[in-house]
């Protein structure tokens, strides 16, 4: 009898400890198969992606962190706390912040920043293990057969969960492309401006403002075009008592038609005017329906990029730094591709009134010019010339959100032909017969590209002053900024003074030039 227990007792725990086994060794067979998936998708999308870490307790809290790689590095990390014990809202976001390239690790908070490479490795080690009698393993996938959980829950413990790996989504950067293209990110620094987004794209608001002091951001949009989703949502920037924070609206393209976007910055309490005010033009589109030659894309700080840039670069590094021409901070993929831009253009402003410039044949000429529309002017095409033609309609830009504040107006030409060309813009009331109160007039000689005889061609500096000859043609394509240039050549951009400075000290030198 004593022998049959025994037995018995022997074989119950040889099968329990058998199917242990075969558990353990099928939860890791899984996650190396998915090791090899991952393996052959970071290949193809060259190891740029970003996987998101989000915890949720038994108690009414949560947090979730995304991190962001680049060429198989951790360049990025953001975090966020959603709920408090206090306000058990899922949408409400008590905490954020953001880490890139030398900050990462910064913070205490958040899932490790790391790269799935590394997430792997755990999984495996965590899958290889033998299990305890009270744990249980839990292993679960994407469609794709990405990894998503590899944990183990102590029954023994009534607590949050499961310790081990937790990730709800991962992402590659060529995924994200057609999402952004249908939403339209704007701060404060759009207002003012005019947006086209397709039927059914989103746009989102971000607004800095202090609730503590009762003011807060509130929608004024009357639309049949855009509706809000949801309520503006406010996330402070620190813990402290007292501190700011920012505020979203996010909005939805319905159908198509215009929509003039308004949110007011005020106490709601209180029978005031808005002390600020922020207001866009939205142009809904129908899907598609844009030509892409002709689409407007925007930069991380809601300006627009001129049309004839056509798309930025769909797949950008995660690096954070301050883009060429006024357009906010973005990755360095996105500077180089603003910059070459630039360096294409011949950008003029109202110190070069009056003088002569030459472009070749396709060129581009940027004319930003002062203003304030609030007083009726505004700034006119009133050039005749088939040698260019402007492209569009001269945008406008208001410096301050401030009502009856100025701004910049931009037109845009390109050189169609070889010949000269007087461009003329008039700062006029169009709705008054008088003359114009400014004028804008420089003459434009369009060139075949190379055509000219470089070795023997004069050209001028910004203030009139004659360059050598020797010196040949100064840099056609120049960067936008107004510095002094050496020589007494007057102002001018650094690109130019670079050329002028470098040609000055070759002559100091008694250089190679021809005299």
């Amino acid at each position: 009898m004593r022998k049959s227990i025994a037995i018995q007792v022997l074989l119950a725990t040889l099968v329990s400890f058998l199917s242990v086994e075969r558990a353990y060794s099928d939860d890791l067979k899984k996650v190396l198969e998915s090791q090899n998936k991952w393996e052959e998708l970071k290949t193809t999308h060259a190891g740029d992606y970003q996987y998101v870490v989000k915890w949720e307790g038994f108690s009414p809290t949560g947090r979730e962190t995304t991190i962001f790689v680049r060429n198989n590095q951790v360049i990025g990390r953001n975090y966020k706390t959603l709920t408090s014990w206090e306000e058990a809202d899922p949408n409400v976001v008590h905490e954020a912040w953001s880490e890139v390239t030398d900050d990462l690790g910064s913070h205490k908070q958040g899932a490790p920043p790391k790269t799935l490479d590394a997430v792997y490795q755990e999984a495996i080690k965590i899958a290889g293990r033998k299990l305890e009698d009270y744990e249980k393993r839990f292993v679960t996938f994407d469609n794709r057969g990405l990894l998503l959980k590899c944990c183990v829950d102590d029954e023994r413990i009534a607590d949050d969960g499961c310790r081990g790996v937790e990730l709800s989504s991962i992402r590659f950067a060529a995924e994200e492309p057609q999402r952004r293209e249908r939403e339209l990110q704007l701060t404060a620094e759009s207002n003012g401006q005019n947006f086209q987004v397709p039927v059914g794209g989103t746009i989102s608001v971000q607004l800095e403002g202090n609730r503590t002091t009762g003011f807060s951001w509130n929608n004024a949009t009357q639309s049949e075009n855009i509706e809000l989703v949801g309520e503006i949502q406010y996330a402070a920037k620190e813990s402290l008592p007292g501190s700011g924070g920012v505020a979203t609206a996010n909005f939805r393209a319905t159908k198509v038609g215009k929509a003039t976007l308004v949110l007011e910055y005020k106490r709601s309490f209180e029978n005031k005017p808005a002390a600020k005010t922020f207001q866009v033009t939205i142009e809904v589109q129908e899907s598609g329906s844009v030509d892409e030659a002709k689409r407007t894309y925007q930069s991380p700080n809601g300006k627009e990029f001129p049309a004839y840039w056509g798309a930025p670069p769909k797949i950008q590094t995660r690096d954070l730094r301050p883009l060429p021409g006024g357009y906010g901070k973005g990755s360095g993929t996105l500077a180089r591709w603003i910059q070459a831009n630039l360096d294409n253009e011949l950008g003029l402003t109202v110190k070069d009134n009056g003088q002569d410039f030459q472009v070749p044949v396709g060129g581009i000429i940027s004319v930003q010019l002062e203003g304030n529309r609030t007083t009726g002017f505004s700034w006119n095409n009133a050039t005749k010339s088939e040698t260019i033609e402007m492209l569009g309609e001269i945008q406008y830009a208001s410096k301050e959100s401030l009502p009856g504040s100025g701004g910049v107006a931009t037109a845009t030409f390109r050189a169609t032909k070889v010949g000269k060309a007087t461009l003329v813009l008039e700062y006029k009331r169009v709705f008054e017969k008088k003359p114009a109160a400014k004028t804008f007039q420089v003459a434009i000689e369009v060139q075949e590209q190379g055509s000219a005889d470089e070795a023997k061609k004069t050209y001028q500096s910004p203030n009139g002053k004659d360059f050598p000859v020797h010196w040949g043609a100064p840099p056609k394509m120049q960067t936008r900024d107004l510095r002094p240039l050496p020589g007494g050549y007057g102002k001018g951009s650094g690109t130019l003074a670079k050329w002028i400075q470098a040609n000055l000290d070759d002559d100091a030198k008694g250089g190679k030039h021809d005299k």
